[in-house]
């Protein structure tokens, strides 16, 4: 006969087996603490690499304006120089002939890509106030 401390249950897994492995003594995190501190280590990685970065002032327009390939665009512009604004542009992936005198010309498709990158999404009126503000507005030649 098997003693009772080392009877199966239903299962197929012995009593002592289990009351080893559900004590206190048990420090096997499970797979949702897994999940979360691998969550967590990554979120402080994350932030740590963010806040060794410079801070980035670029703004960006809704995609309103109709133009080329049936496509609504928006403007891409910087309030404090023009080379962080090609810095930006180039981390998103713009060719330098979007840019135009003192903006970069942003398909509807790359908008969301921009905002993710850090861009403050503003509207047209305050991107275009903020743009003369900082004296980096340069018109149209007539």
């Amino acid at each position: 006969m098997i003693a009772p401390a080392q009877r199966a249950d239903d299962k197929g897994v012995s009593s002592r087996f289990l009351a080893a492995h559900l004590s206190a003594e048990c420090t096997r995190p499970s797979r949702q603490r897994i999940a979360r501190s691998f969550d967590a280590r990554q979120q402080k990685a994350r932030d740590e690499r963010l806040s060794t970065l410079k801070v980035v002032t670029v703004l960006i327009d809704p995609p309103i304006w109709p133009g080329p390939r049936g496509l609504m665009w928006s403007h891409l512009v910087s309030d404090s120089s023009l080379e962080e604004l090609h810095d930006f542009a180039v981390r998103l992936g713009m060719p330098h002939r979007a840019f135009d005198r003192d903006h970069y010309d942003v398909p509807e498709s790359a908008h969301a890509r921009a905002v993710a990158l850090g861009a403050e999404a503003v509207s047209s009126r305050e991107l275009l106030q903020r743009l003369i503000a900082a004296g980096l507005r340069r018109r149209k030649r007539r």
